[in-house]
């Protein structure tokens, strides 16, 4: 069985791409990313099955009763928006004690086998299951997921993208709508740009198998982009993986988004918030992506001639300090230079950058 960890990049569909494998009865998947921190490390270094069940029960919650999950609007499922899935709880703890105690109790075995469980209680042949997809996240979750179990064997990595200017606009734009933009702040900005300028070579440094998704491929080309995953794993392609859902009912998309999504739309546009850049900002973002656009056939809008002045704030950080302001949030208004400082670092650093792009499904 094969480890595929789901890598999001900005704003870039990765939980809508999980949410079209979820009727696949050969995809063996949580309803939602994993955060694999210090907090679910300390579940797999447990050693007492029992423990180790009820420790990822109270972590998780949100996997067996998803009217807890309001963020990624999994309380608001189905055609009417009012739906939400109970999973089983007893039934989990004792299909993961079940199926642990066959197999060496090691943390990858405690890993791989929350997952087989969770299937088993949703009425899943687990023999019949050929991925494990884990929605890591994250880049630096897989970065610590690869460090700690490099030595195993079949771990793969799908990596979502979207248009580079639409990955640095699209959050801000989203975030700072969302409850007034009282939770998006400097760092929150710096996160999502260093994510598009080096999520992808900070992935291929760990030296393994890369697939790259393109969000706009995903919605346009949706046929094509799942049959070819679905050849790359040897999956049966099924009519259901046109359709977002999350333990079979409808999904519409998280709370952030601020709009209902569901399903593939295939006329998906590329949406550039240019409002939110002054022109030198997409002179910049542009020549630090460069590989990217041209590689995945992204388009060029900005200038395409050096610009001498990429130290100078960006309109974004700019509205991002008086956002902190409007939201009283003073301590991050003062810790804006610091970021900014940061992202200056970036762009010097990602200017050396000059790696092998990751195949992309569709191509």
């Amino acid at each position: 069985m094969k480890i595929v960890l789901l890598v999001a990049g900005s704003r870039a569909g990765a939980e809508f791409f999980q949410s079209l494998l979820d009727g696949s009865h050969q995809v063996c998947q949580f309803p939602g990313w994993i955060q694999y921190d210090k907090k679910f490390k300390e579940i797999l270094n447990l050693r007492n099955p029992e423990e180790i069940a009820e420790s990822f029960l109270k972590n998780y919650s949100f996997y067996f009763n998803s009217s807890q999950s309001s963020h990624e609007r999994h309380n608001q499922l189905g055609k009417t928006k009012n739906q939400y899935y109970v999973v089983d709880q007893d039934k989990f703890k004792s299909n993961f004690i079940e199926l642990i105690s066959k197999e060496k109790l090691s943390n990858f075995n405690i890993f791989k086998f929350l997952h087989l469980a969770y299937a088993k209680t949703n009425n899943q042949d687990i023999f019949k299951i050929k991925i494990l997809l884990a929605n890591i996240h994250l880049v630096k979750y897989c970065q610590e997921f690869v460090k700690d179990f490099n030595s195993e064997e079949g771990i793969e990595i799908v990596h979502t993208i979207r248009n580079p200017l639409s990955g640095v606009g699209s959050p801000v734009n989203n975030w700072l709508k969302y409850k007034n933009g009282s939770l998006f702040k400097p760092s929150s900005f710096i996160y999502h740009f260093n994510l598009v300028v080096n999520g992808i070579s900070d992935l291929v440094k760990l030296k393994k198998e890369i697939r790259i998704i393109q969000l706009e491929k995903l919605h346009r080309e949706n046929l094509k982009i799942m049959k070819e995953f679905c050849e790359i794993y040897d999956l049966e392609y099924i009519d259901h993986m046109k359709e977002s859902t999350f333990l079979g009912k409808l999904w519409w998309g998280d709370a952030v988004s601020g709009k209902d999504l569901n399903g593939v739309n295939q006329n998906f546009k590329i949406s550039v918030p240019e409002k939110l850049f002054f022109k030198k900002d997409i002179q910049l973002l542009e020549k630090l992506t460069e590989n990217i656009i041209k590689v995945y056939q992204y388009e060029f809008i900005g200038d395409r001639r050096e610009n001498i002045f990429f130290f100078l704030p960006m309109k974004i950080e700019l509205l991002v300090m008086l956002n902190s302001l409007k939201n009283f949030k003073f301590f991050d208004f003062l810790t804006a230079p610091y970021f900014w400082f940061k992202r200056i670092k970036i762009l010097l650093s990602a200017r050396r950058n000059n790696i092998k792009m990751p195949y992309t499904l569709g191509s």
